[in-house]
């Protein structure tokens, strides 16, 4: 697309979601939700655990992060963020993928979807931090959910069938299970069987 000297484009990952514009469709199989769940909220805190699911059919996955050796030097364990999480730093460490299979793979299934995130500063810093250990660029853009659920989704048109229901049992602060909760409310926003 050609642009005049005078026209600036900002991609649609940096444009406050009070300003994406409503008469862009967006088709419901294109959508994808990923969620991070990290060692704690601190600034030397780290990514642990990454999943995202597909908004039409709940398809998708997550993988436990091994933290890089740099990461662990000064970096925090929070042991409250593993109350909520369930996860340890030993189940990590040992089931945990390398950040750059971790990026890699993510690149490979997330390449030409719409991915958003409902804690997009967080989510952006963590995903950051597991691309420039990786020394990758991400494959994708990580949206800000928020106007999918403004003024009953006018952005969405369901190009595709909804596959299936809400499975049962999700655990909180999951990465898998709470992006699978995100596709939920938009499946029911949208009036599709959750």
């Amino acid at each position: 697309m050609a642009t005049s000297a005078t026209t600036t484009m900002q991609p649609v990952a940096t444009i406050p979601y009070w300003r994406l514009r409503v008469d862009a469709a967006i088709k419901l199989s294109d959508i994808v939700f990923l969620d991070i769940e990290a060692s704690g909220l601190g600034d030397n805190c780290f990514p642990i655990e990454v999943g995202f699911v597909a908004a039409h059919d709940l398809a998708g996955w997550s993988i436990l992060i091994r933290p890089p050796s740099a990461w662990l030097k000064g970096k925090c364990w929070d042991a409250r963020a593993e109350d909520l999480h369930l996860l340890s730093l030993e189940e990590i460490q040992r089931d945990g993928w390398p950040v750059l299979d971790v990026a890699a793979a993510l690149n490979q299934a997330l390449a030409g979807k719409l991915v958003f995130c409902d804690e997009p500063d967080f989510d952006r810093h963590w995903l950051g931090m597991v691309y420039k250990a990786a020394a990758l660029t991400p494959g994708f853009a990580l949206r800000d959910s928020k106007p999918l659920f403004l003024n009953g989704s006018p952005l969405v048109t369901i190009d595709t069938p909804i596959l299936s229901a809400m499975p049962a049992g999700l655990r909180r602060h999951r990465a898998r299970d709470d992006a699978c909760r995100l596709a939920g409310s938009l499946r029911i926003l949208l009036g599709a069987s959750a």
